[in-house]
C-alpha cells in the first residue's frame, strides 16, 4: 500500500526480527511486476522498543528484479482444506527468522527451484495461491523456509474463495488495485476466510504466514473502522496463525508495532 521512499532499518523489538522492505518497493500484490531479494539487517544493541527504528547495516548486493510469468494464475486454488491438530504449539515453537535471515519475495509468478533460488537465501515470501504443497514440500527439503503470502484485508477477484466473502463486507477499491476492495475485517465471514486460507497454508507446508493489506483503519475503506479494530484484527490473525503453528509477518500496519511487538514474529 505504502510507497516506501527510504532504506529499511531493522526495527529493534523483540519479536519483530526482521524488515524486509527493498527501497522504492510499493508493498502490498499478489501481482507485483517484480521480484525482490530481501535486504540483511545486522543485529541491533537493544531490542527494546523505543519508539522508533533502530539502525541497521543493509545488504543489497543480492538485490534482483524479474518481470512476472505470463502464465501466472489468479485463480489456482489452495486445495481441499484441512483441519490442522486443534493442540496449540508451546509458546514460540513456531518459525521465526533470525537477524541474519535473507528473504527473497516473489509475487507475481510461479515460484520454480530451477531459477528462482538465490544464493545464501533461505527465507521465500510466496503466493499461497498459486503454490503447490508439492513445491512447498521440495522446498523444505532444499532447506528453505516458505512464507505463505495472502491479503488478509481486501478482496481479490478471481480468487478462488472471493465468493465466500459476502458483498456488504467488501468495501472501496484499493488505490492502484482496481480488482480489489477493502473488507470489513470485523465481519464473521471475512473472518472465516482468513482461518481456512491459513489452514491451508498449514496444510501445505508453509511455515509462516504474510497476510497483507493489515492497515485498513487508516485508509478510506469504506467502514468505520478503528485503530482498535484494526489491532484486535491483527492480534486475531496472530493467534490464529500461531495456534496452527505457524510464524507470521506484520505488514503495513508498522504505526501500531508497539502495541503488536508480542504477537508478530517478523515485519516486512
Amino acid at each position: 500500500m505504502v510507497l516506501i521512499k527510504s532504506l529499511v532499518v531493522f526495527i529493534g523489538i523483540a519479536s519483530v526480527q526482521a524488515a524486509c522492505v527493498p527501497k522504492g518497493y510499493k508493498q502490498r500484490s499478489s501481482r507485483t511486476s517484480k521480484t525482490y531479494n530481501a535486504v540483511q539487517a545486522t543485529a541491533v544493541a537493544s531490542n527494546a522498543y523505543t519508539g522508533k527504528s533502530s539502525s541497521a547495516t543493509i545488504d543489497r548486493s543480492t538485490a534482483t528484479a524479474s518481470q512476472p510469468s505470463a502464465t501466472a494464475s489468479s485463480t489456482s486454488d489452495y486445495g481441499p482444506p484441512q483441519t490442522p491438530s486443534s493442540t496449540t504449539p508451546a509458546n514460540g515453537s513456531w518459525w521465526k527468522p533470525t537477524l541474519d535471515t535473507k528473504l527473497h519475495y516473489q509475487l507475481g509468478k510461479d515460484f520454480d527451484l530451477a531459477t528462482d533460488v538465490k544464493d545464501g537465501v533461505t527465507a521465500y515470501g510466496i503466493d499461497g495461491y498459486v503454490t503447490t504443497a508439492e513445491v512447498v514440500s521440495s522446498m523444505r527439503t532444499k532447506g528453505l523456509d516458505a512464507i505463505c503470502y495472502f491479503s488478509a484485508g481486501s478482496s481479490e477477484k478471481g480468487r478462488p474463495d472471493d465468493g465466500d466473502i459476502p458483498s456488504e463486507a467488501k468495501g472501496n477499491v484499493l488505490d492502484g488495485w482496481p480488482d480489489e476492495n477493502w473488507l470489513d475485517i470485523r465481519n464473521t465471514a471475512v473472518r472465516n476466510v482468513m482461518i481456512e486460507r491459513m489452514k491451508i497454508c498449514k496444510q501445505k507446508g508453509f511455515v509462516a504466514v504474510d497476510p497483507d493489506n493489515v492497515d485498513g483503519y487508516s485508509n478510506k475503506s469504506g467502514f468505520d473502522l478503528t485503530a482498535a479494530d484494526q489491532l484486535e484484527y491483527n492480534k486475531f490473525l496472530s493467534d490464529t496463525a500461531h495456534g496452527l503453528g505457524l510464524g507470521v509477518g506484520l505488514k503495513n500496519s508498522v504505526a501500531q508495532i508497539a502495541d503488536l511487538v508480542d504477537s508478530f514474529d517478523f515485519a516486512i
